[in-house]
């Protein structure tokens, strides 16, 4: 049964629907660097003279600042390597003196009729040595294959990305 249209209840066609649309576009730029771009450095000249110079300057005071922190790190992890290499130079003398002095005295004990001490004082140092040797060397292999493990992950593209992350 159709439905009864009267003044107080108007059909779709009284009803003066109006449709409106709207469209709303909204673009975003990022840019990294480190200075802004020509038409910006004008934009700020006009706005506030002698400001592109001082922004000049101040990018070049960072970049000064960035090479001296630079400077300073590697002379710092310089002089880190060097006490190290030192350090490391001086416990081998230290314990190559320390093993010839008991295998020295090993060998007197062996000379004066103890041959169970003599031995003792030759073999002990020399199984020391081998001993730090081949931890040592485990110790090397490790920790290059857990470099190459970090570099292999560092170098893998991120999730989705398809990009290095190096």
């Amino acid at each position: 049964m159709p439905a009864h249209h009267s003044p107080s209840n108007p059909g779709p066609r009284e009803a003066g629907v109006r449709v409106q649309t709207q469209t709303t576009v909204e673009t975003r730029t990022l840019r990294i660097a480190p200075l802004p771009t020509v038409s910006e450095f004008a934009g700020y000249e006009a706005v506030l003279p002698g400001a592109a110079g001082r922004i000049m300057r101040q990018a070049e005071r960072m970049t000064d600042l960035a090479e001296r922190q630079q400077t300073h790190r590697f002379g710092l992890e310089n002089r880190v390597v060097d006490g190290n290499l030192k350090s490391q130079n001086t416990g081998m003398w230290i314990g190559g003196v320390l093993s010839m002095v008991v295998v020295i005295g090993g060998i007197i004990l062996l000379m004066r009729g103890l041959p169970v001490e003599g031995l003792i004082g030759i073999l002990t140092p020399l199984a020391v040595l081998a001993g730090v040797f081949v931890y040592g060397k485990n110790q090397q292999v490790q920790q290059l294959a857990e470099k190459r493990a970090a570099d292999i992950v560092q170098a893998s593209p991120g999730p989705g990305t398809g990009v290095a992350r190096r």
